[in-house]
């Protein structure tokens, strides 16, 4: 998945830093037995994290990814539920 070694420590540190987020009240339904809702997964991935990001900011800026990956999925849901208005040969 990584071919850089600091790349791939740094993603997992990351993981495992925001992981614990997820057990919050509000994530509660996007949150199943063994799975989690794909913006969650989103937001785990891309939260921009360094090693001197408070967790306050950190946590803000989780939020914020998450917000934005859980809008796209719903307009993607709703542009897949429409009809589609191709001409019919």
């Amino acid at each position: 998945m990584f071919t850089d070694e600091a790349k791939r420590i740094s993603f997992f540190t990351r993981v495992g830093t925001v992981m614990p987020f997820i057990t919050d009240k509000k994530y509660a339904k996007y949150v199943h037995a063994n799975s989690m809702h794909v913006a969650l997964t989103t937001a785990i991935a891309t939260v921009p994290f360094g090693a001197r990001t408070t967790p306050k900011a950190l946590r803000a800026a989780f939020d914020g990814e998450f917000r934005r990956a859980l809008a796209s999925t719903i307009q993607m849901s709703q542009r897949v539920s429409e009809p589609c208005s191709c001409p019919t040969n």
